[in-house]
């Protein structure tokens, strides 16, 4: 038998020792769709079957890995959220016409929250980047609200 075929096939051998690892192991299945549900935007359920994984072997680096990612990016989408619902209310409080300073007050209050909960924050690598920019371009329309209102 020559060198390459053994090479292969002691390569071959280590494939489906790992595929059989991976589909037989409870702990990387749930890692690995808690992989699938990270990448399509599910930080929630990514969170929970990471946690489940990393619970389950706490060796397990991929389940240990998705699930900070998804501890954070909850947090990001989150502000993401909760800042354009004040960003609905500041339209809406500007459509109504005249803004009383009862309105006004209101206004600088969303600001304030929004520029001081993004300061929470931590900015990562493990983060995709598209959303810690919509984040940052969400808290500079607050700056600039702030800078022109007040």
């Amino acid at each position: 038998m020559s060198s390459k075929t053994v090479v292969l096939s002691i390569g071959a051998l280590l494939a489906v020792v790992f595929i059989s690892f991976i589909t037989f192991s409870p702990s990387y299945k749930n890692a690995l769709q808690a992989k699938f549900y990270y990448e399509t935007g599910d930080y929630e359920t990514a969170y929970k079957l990471s946690k489940s994984a990393y619970n389950k072997d706490i060796y397990n680096k991929l389940a240990h890995t998705v699930m900070v990612q998804s501890e954070i990016s909850q947090k990001y989408a989150t502000y993401i959220a909760r800042s354009n619902g004040y960003l609905e209310n500041i339209q809406k409080i500007s459509k109504s016409g005249k803004i009383s300073k009862a309105n006004l007050d209101k206004i600088r209050m969303m600001c304030d929250i929004a520029v001081s909960d993004y300061k929470e924050l931590k900015p990562s690598n493990l983060v995709d980047a598209d959303l810690q920019e919509e984040a940052i371009r969400i808290r500079d329309k607050f700056l600039t609200l702030q800078t022109e209102l007040f």
